[in-house]
């Protein structure tokens, strides 16, 4: 399926989605761009600006593989990469929106799940207590009551 900002396919992509029984999200670059965060420009020149004097960096991707002639030089800068765009901005809506989703979906199929009642949670469900896939490979409390054979 191709998806186009005319016609009805965002609107199909929604539709299926929300009918998957599992969805797998993967994310690359592209994520932090849809979001909003730039990484050159006005931006890029407030945040880096001995960097760009020192080095001539030219924006934060480029910078990535810039040839730092030290390893304190190259961790200098990843520092300040990390800092700026993962803790320093707030929750962009684009995460807010994808991370309420990825929930709503746990939430759902753990409940789908006849005879587990679950919730999600950071520690990881033994195995030997929950011998289902989904339940043993997920993060989550079980207390499956399973019968009969997979």
């Amino acid at each position: 399926m191709t998806c186009s900002a005319s016609g009805g396919d965002a609107a199909r992509a929604a539709e299926l989605l929300q009918g998957a029984r599992r969805v797998l999200i993967g994310a690359g670059a592209g994520l932090s761009a849809a979001a909003g965060l730039s990484y050159g420009g006005e931006r890029f020149a407030r945040n880096f600006a001995p960097f760009i004097e020192k080095y001539g960096m030219t924006d934060m991707y480029s910078a990535g593989f810039y040839p730092f002639p030290s390893e304190e030089a190259r961790w200098g800068y990843w520092a300040r990469h990390v800092w700026v765009n993962r803790h320093e901005p707030d929750a962009l809506p684009l995460y807010r929106a994808l991370h309420a989703f990825a929930r709503e979906r746990a939430t759902r199929t753990a409940s789908s799940w006849p005879g587990c009642s679950r919730a999600p949670r950071t520690a990881s469900c033994p195995p030997s207590s929950c011998p289902r896939a989904p339940c043993a490979a997920a993060r989550w409390p079980c207390t499956c009551a399973w019968t009969g054979t997979s």
